[in-house]
């Protein structure tokens, strides 16, 4: 069998015909880029009242009395006790 030589190859095919097959894989790739992008923008992290104290530098009864008096927002997840991401650049604005 002889062999082809990829340059004459590609010079063989239209130029209209290697775009397409560009724009089709690029297409095709598309929706699962997307769900993954969206998947992450998605994605609300929260930490534990240790993990925030850990991250802020604060001991975690100081974290647990914001919580009480309101400085941080939390949410209860059965008996665990979750901040907001979010809440730490809220938290450390002040100082």
């Amino acid at each position: 069998m002889e062999k082809i030589n990829p340059r004459i190859l590609l010079e063989a095919m239209s130029a209209d015909h290697f775009k397409n097959e560009i724009v089709n894989e690029l297409l095709s790739r598309i929706p699962e880029v997307l769900q993954e992008h969206i998947a992450e923008s998605n994605e609300i992290q929260y930490y534990s009242p240790e993990e925030f104290g850990r991250i802020t530098k604060r001991h975690v009864v100081t974290i647990r009395k914001d919580i009480k008096d309101g400085n941080i927002a939390a949410v209860r997840s059965g008996r665990r006790l979750l901040i907001p991401a979010k809440e730490i650049d809220k938290y450390l604005k002040p100082l």
